[in-house]
């Protein structure tokens, strides 16, 4: 086991880029609008034969310190929490953000800055 040092309060900096956990995969990008992010998920899931039941997400959020809570649409029935460690995001959602099977969940790691 080994501690992660991460910022409680990172910079809006530290969260671009290109994530990627599993079969989990989100973008963060800077927001034209002051203190948001831009991010756009994806991830699937490979049944028997060539069953594969896939999700998406895609909007604005406001980080508040390192956590964020991104609502898709205008319900709480599609929310994704992440929170930044450092060089990791830890990321969780409801199991209803895609098809059977979906989630946008675990340890993800930056891939490109």
């Amino acid at each position: 086991m080994r501690l992660v040092n991460f910022d409680q309060n990172p910079p809006l900096r530290a969260w671009i880029g290109a994530w990627a956990g599993g079969e989990d995969r989100v973008g963060i990008q800077s927001s034209n609008i002051p203190g948001k992010l831009r991010i756009q998920g994806s991830a699937s899931w490979h049944g028997t034969g060539d069953v594969v039941h896939t999700g998406d997400f895609s909007g604005e959020v406001a980080p508040d310190g390192n956590h964020v809570h991104f609502i898709q649409g205008d319900t709480e029935s599609y929310p994704i929490d992440l929170m930044l460690f450092g060089k990791y995001i830890l990321a969780n959602d409801n199991d209803r953000c895609g098809g059977m099977n979906v989630r946008f969940w675990g340890v993800w790691e930056r891939r490109f800055k």
